[in-house]
């Protein structure tokens, strides 16, 4: 089955869950809502409340900014058992699918596969798509969402600023496919060495009276101790290639503040900007970025 379609069949699924996953969706699109507005609210707040000592409007903007924060809370609340629910639900229906069609494989099937690599397929693979659906899915929707949200937002607070730091956006998307391509193998390799791992080590337990009459003990130990180099050499391969992504992602955040505040500030001193806006600005760039790292 191509990547196609174990999408589909991934979210066929979802399919009897499908009004619990359009209202998590829905609590989605609230929480990322929410979560827009503190940044512009706080520039509000410097230029209106506190530049303008305008007592009225500061309390007017600190009772929106709870408020905003409030309703974040709850959709996120809502958004966080939603997609654990119907994950959880959908990868039950999974396992059974597939303990279903073990029970109907032949047995020359089973001749020729390892009882551990079956294990481990319904076992770890399993979870690895848990950690897909209950944390990648929102997570890359809720990143989609904020992307376009700061964006809009921040073309209408100020065109020429928000150009200075949609720069940093292009050099973002290519080191993030980057990293997906690179990771892509590296966890493959990951689950595939763990399968192998498990499978060695069932038939090794399954066999131990013959491994022990026989004295094979000490060649079991160095067959085990490679097949177990190999799986923390293939988990150390995503190690680095996160130890290489996520603080280059926080170095370009802060190459980004430092553009933003360069020439924000040049902005602000001329009379073509605002201090609030300035700071709406570095806190929309830091909401952005702080999900990726």
């Amino acid at each position: 089955m191509n990547r196609a379609g174990r999408l589909r069949h991934l979210a066929g699924l979802l399919r009897p869950y499908r009004s619990r996953v359009l209202l998590m969706l829905l609590a989605l699109w609230i929480a990322t809502g929410a979560a827009l507005v503190p940044p512009y609210l706080a520039g509000r707040a410097i230029d209106d409340g506190i530049r303008g000592a305008d007592t009225g409007a500061l309390t007017i903007i600190v009772v929106a900014f709870v408020a905003a924060a409030v309703i974040n809370w709850g959709a996120t609340y809502v958004q966080t058992y939603l997609i654990n629910w119907v994950g959880q639900r959908a990868l039950q229906d999974l396992r059974l699918q597939l303990f279903e069609h073990l029970q109907r494989l032949s047995i020359g099937f089973y001749s020729r596969r390892k009882t551990g690599v079956l294990i481990s397929r319904i076992t770890n693979d399993v979870q690895a798509l848990d950690q897909l659906v209950t944390e990648g899915m929102s997570t890359l929707v809720s990143a989609t969402l904020t992307l376009i949200g700061t964006a809009v937002i921040l073309v209408v607070l100020d065109p020429s600023l928000a150009l200075v730091t949609f720069l940093t956006f292009p050099v973002l998307l290519v080191g993030s496919l980057l990293f997906r391509i690179a990771s892509s193998g590296a966890y493959r390799a990951t689950r595939e060495k763990i399968a192998q791992v498990t499978a060695y080590l069932q038939e090794t337990l399954s066999g131990v009276r013959v491994v022990r009459a026989f004295g094979q003990e000490q060649r079991h130990r160095s067959r085990f101790a490679e097949l177990n180099d190999q799986n923390r050499e293939a988990n150390m391969r995503t190690v680095n290639l996160n130890a290489a992504y996520f603080p280059s992602v926080e170095l370009l955040s802060a190459v980004a503040t430092a553009a933003i505040l360069l020439y924000g500030g040049n902005q602000v001193l001329d009379g073509a900007a605002t201090i609030g806006v300035l700071a709406s600005f570095v806190f929309y760039l830091q909401s952005f970025f702080d999900p990726i790292q």
